[in-house]
């Protein structure tokens, strides 16, 4: 997915700087490439954000208990 990120910022890039202005350029980039690219990444991190969040609102195992598989049967 990355590489696709990479080629498409490429591509962006290029058409910018084709441009006949330097603002219409800037924003072609950042409208066209930049905050799509940056949403894309948010929403792909989201379930390692989540995952993230799990681990450290989980109990931490107490250092002594020497039972951590839970109570016999």
């Amino acid at each position: 997915m990355f590489i696709v990120l990479l080629g498409w910022l490429y591509v962006l890039l290029m058409v910018s700087i084709t441009m006949p202005s330097l603002i219409l350029g800037i924003l072609t980039f950042v409208l066209g490439g930049l905050a799509p690219a940056a949403l894309l990444l948010y929403v792909s991190g989201s379930k390692g954000r989540r995952a993230r969040q799990r681990r450290q609102d989980a109990p931490s195992p107490d250092p002594g208990d020497t039972n951590r598989n839970g109570p016999d049967r």
